[in-house]
């Protein structure tokens, strides 16, 4: 799970990713939302110490959750984008909690290299790291410019099989 936020508690917005590793359909809505505070109250400015490195394997496809949670009155939207790598959005998950499939129908299966993550709701992801994938370190962030200057940002590493 990737949440993206923005603190303000000290005057200067910081934007942040955190991540976090849960399986959203083994929770209860509770749980789930304590995995998404626990990413946000984790999360760090890219750069800074703590910030998030995430770890896949050439030739796995992986299931991700990206989340827009309103954090001391962000309202932002944030436009999820991975370098080397497109993914397939498999569902939207809108402020009410109303899942819907994402542009162009479920059954588009399309790859997009960035996609709207609606403020207060989430995108589930289905990223595929080929086994022909440049390895090594790349980024996840806010398509944003000026979240992305600002630190909404995050590594992730692209290891062998």
């Amino acid at each position: 799970m990737v949440a993206l936020a923005i603190d303000k508690s000290t005057g200067v917005e910081k934007f942040k990713i955190g991540t976090a590793r849960a399986k959203r359909s083994k929770l209860t809505p509770s749980e789930w939302n304590d995995v998404v505070q626990k990413a946000i109250d984790n999360s760090a400015q890219f750069g800074k110490q703590g910030s998030s490195l995430l770890c896949a394997h050439a030739g796995t496809s992986e299931i991700w959750n990206v989340v827009n949670k309103p954090f001391q009155d962000n309202q932002e939207n944030h436009n999820f984008h991975v370098h080397q790598s497109k993914f397939e959005v498999v569902a939207v998950d809108g402020p009410t909690g109303r899942i819907s499939p994402p542009r162009g129908g479920a059954a588009a299966k399309r790859l997009v290299d960035n996609y709207p993550v609606p403020i207060g709701g989430s995108i589930r992801i289905r990223i595929q790291f080929t086994a022909n994938q440049v390895g090594g370190r790349f980024v996840l962030h806010c398509h944003i410019l000026e979240h992305e200057d600002k630190g909404m940002m995050a590594a992730i590493e692209v290891l062998p099989r």
